[in-house]
Parts: C-alpha cells; structure tokens; sequence
C-alpha cells in the first residue's frame, strides 16, 4: 500500500516540474506528444508482456447494486451539498439528473 501512495505522489509531484521543463525548451504541443508517445509505449508493453486473459470469478456473482451505488455516489454528494444552496435551478438540476435520487 505504501508503494501505490508513493507512487501517486510522485507522479502528482513529479508531473508540474517535468511538464514545466517541455513548455519551456518545446512549447505546450510537447507535452501532448509525450504524452501519447508513452501511451504508445505502455500499450506496446502491455500487450507484449500480458498472456493471460483476465477472467471474472465464476464462484462470485457481478454486484449490480453495488456497482450502482458507487457509479452514483458522486452525483449523490452534490445532490445532498447543493440542496442548502440558494441556487435552486442547480439543485433542480442534479436532483433530475442524479438516477441515485430516483430510488428515494
């Protein structure tokens, strides 16, 4: 778990000072083609490397539910914060569009 947490922050850290060093030496471009070009690498490396297809437990079922619940938490959060705002044609706005809310 440690490794994953500092792997996250490097990269959050260690993204500004680099995309810093491209804008400066190569132009904004530079950092969409660096961007694409180590795309291009991972994908290469993955599907060099990566034989065995992932395949889903055929002992637990897919938890629909629960799958919605997190697709919809979200717009849950918003729904329940923006409802003390004084902006109601937002609040009108997530509510309709919050499938979440259409439950309760």
């Amino acid at each position: 778990m440690g490794i994953n947490t500092a792997a996250t922050y490097l990269g959050l850290s260690s993204g500004p000072f680099f995309g810093g060093i491209l804008v400066q030496n190569f132009g904004w471009k530079s950092i969409f083609v660096t961007a694409g070009a180590l795309g291009l690498f991972v994908l290469y490396t993955i599907l060099r490397h990566i034989k065995t297809e992932w395949v889903a437990s055929k002992e637990k079922p897919f938890d629909i539910l629960g799958s919605f619940f997190v697709c919809n938490l979200p717009a849950l959060v918003h729904v329940r914060r923006l409802s003390y705002s004084s902006d109601k044609k937002l609040v009108f706005y997530f509510k309709r569009h919050s499938a979440f809310d259409r439950l309760f």
